[in-house]
């Protein structure tokens, strides 16, 4: 058994209004919680249905940030290898698209290990532990390696984001990645 380990870029995360157990949380206790670690709301539009909070990615700053934070990405993560010939494919093919839009189709297209779609759960407890709940992360996945093993991992997994977070300081798109198991 075992699953994946991934980076990826949260391009959108939507969080019901309701808890799935314990008390609701108002709009800004939850992106207070959610903001210190999984997204800052300054990359996100932000928009509310009657039973949605939704953060989507705003696509001026993936216009002016994505290819070249992808460059310096996969120049960390692929060294050599087929892996870096396939980052410098991804990043041709992704140069040659009509932004943001279209960046996003490739990854749905979902035929490239290192630059697909993904969507995931994390459940999250949230204002003093008290309540639970699901967000829903759609992603870019832009590493993908497995299979891997663990239990009780939260709190690695934070460190590495932080620590790609830092070397990546420097766009502000390295506040929307995160590292995780699924």
């Amino acid at each position: 058994m075992g699953q994946f380990l991934f980076i990826g870029l949260n391009t959108k995360i939507t969080v019901s209004r309701k808890a799935y157990r314990g008390p609701d949380l108002s709009r800004e206790e939850i992106e207070k919680e959610l903001g210190s670690y999984l997204f800052d709301s300054e990359l996100y539009n932000q928009s509310v249905t009657e039973e949605l909070f939704v953060y989507s990615l705003k696509k001026e700053v993936a216009e002016a940030e994505w290819l070249p934070f992808l460059k310096d990405f996969y120049a960390m993560r692929y060294v050599d290898g087929w892996e870096k010939d396939y980052a410098t494919e991804i990043l041709k093919i992704l140069g040659e698209s009509n932004g943001f839009d279209e960046w996003i189709d490739i990854a749905n297209q979902r035929q490239h290990q290192i630059y697909q779609s993904d969507r995931r759960n994390e459940y999250l407890w949230l204002g003093k532990k008290e309540s639970l709940y699901a967000p829903v992360f759609e992603s870019v996945l832009l590493s993908m390696d497995g299979k891997i093993v663990m239990e009780c991992y939260n709190s690695i997994l934070r460190f590495f984001t932080e620590c790609v977070r830092e070397r990546l300081k420097q766009y502000k798109l390295a506040k929307a990645l995160s590292v995780y198991i699924y």
